[in-house]
């Protein structure tokens, strides 16, 4: 399960925190040394307990047919979720398909990267 940071007052996760950096001569970048207790919050304009959020796995639905090799498409095929951290994971959607479905990618019709499902296939405004 994915978290994220939000206001303990206003809900909002547009947060901060305090840090140090330290400069790393070997890497030549600053790398983060040391994050500070005390949050803020912008929305809220000031001092902020912060707390973790649970965020439920999101999912992209792909369209397929065992049935189409590539070209035009008039019918409905059948859909799959695949998780997205799935996706991210094997870097596209490819590899993530044929890993969840055990199908070669080419039977994909369609799926678009802009619309996001929960694991009951509800579309899910992000």
């Amino acid at each position: 399960m994915t978290i994220k940071i939000v206001c303990n007052h206003c809900g909002s996760d547009n947060v901060r925190r305090d840090a140090w950096a330290e400069f790393d001569v070997r890497t030549q970048a600053w790398v983060l040394g040391t994050v500070f207790d005390a949050g803020h919050c912008v929305k809220c304009d000031g001092v902020a307990s912060l707390k973790d959020v649970e965020i439920p796995d999101l999912f992209m639905r792909v369209e397929y047919d065992k049935k189409f090799c590539g070209g035009d498409y008039s019918g409905t095929g059948e859909f799959v979720l695949i998780p997205l951290s799935l996706v991210e994971v094997t870097d596209d959607m490819d590899s993530a398909f044929e890993e969840k479905t055990g199908l070669n990618p080419v039977h994909i019709i369609h799926y678009s990267e802009d619309e996001l499902f929960d694991a009951a296939g509800e579309h899910v405004e992000v």
